[in-house]
């Protein structure tokens, strides 16, 4: 009998052991995070079968995080350049729910609009950016240049033309480094509708920032 109890508690003691070996199971945010993670490289490729391969990581990444705009942002700008506009379409707007109060987003969402033709829907979305990029001038007199861009931009594709380009200009005249004042005097001589496509986010400079912030953060365990 002494020589059970004694093998049953080496047992119990054992499992105790190994059941503390074993690391804890990722959160479903770690978890979204770790696929986002193995999204990007595939995101950077050309090949339309990597970038769908990317839209179907990002989807199981919003399955667990619903609410991750990271994740959400880099299937709209994907499904963009797959074509698939009526579902970049509908991503773009669950961000603007995410975000509501994002002047730069909703002209974003305004510029997708209009490179599809669809002018209502641009002036609907690049005027709700435009009352808010009001309201912040509203409460500042000092605005950095950026600001100042993306106001006059949001005003010229409005058809606002002579008070958004005063406001490239003064962006031109306070910006400092030589390639910001050249990509201001770029946009300056585009009309609205090349305009429109300039200022939407390539898939290359939103996979490039997006490597950068995971580099920045403590590593993800991998999936396997």
């Amino acid at each position: 009998m002494r020589q059970f109890l004694l093998w049953t508690a080496l047992m119990l003691w054992a499992a105790c052991a190994r059941r503390a070996a074993v690391p804890p199971a990722l959160s479903p945010a770690a978890r979204a995070e770790a696929l986002v993670e193995r999204a990007l490289p595939l995101a950077a490729m050309e090949e339309a079968a990597a970038l769908e391969h990317a839209v179907v990581l990002l989807d199981s990444a919003l399955d667990l995080a619903p609410a991750h705009y990271d994740a959400m942002h880099l299937k709209a700008v994907l499904l963009d350049d797959l074509a698939r506009t009526g579902a970049a379409t509908a991503t773009y707007h669950a961000l603007a729910v995410l975000r509501p109060y994002d002047p730069v987003l909703l002209r974003t969402v305004g510029c997708h609009h209009l490179s599809l033709g669809q002018v209502d829907a641009a002036t609907s979305w690049l005027s709700q950016a435009e009352a808010l990029f009001a309201g912040v001038e509203s409460v500042s007199d000092s605005l950095p240049w950026a600001h100042l861009v993306d106001r006059g931009t949001t005003l010229m594709l409005l058809g606002r033309t002579e008070a958004g380009r005063e406001l490239l200009d003064r962006a031109f005249a306070t910006a400092v480094q030589p390639i910001d004042r050249v990509r201001i005097d770029h946009l300056r001589s585009l009309p609205p509708a090349l305009m429109a496509h300039a200022l939407l986010p390539g898939r290359s400079e939103v996979v490039r920032a997006l490597q950068e912030r995971e580099a920045e953060r403590d590593p993800v365990i991998p999936l396997r």
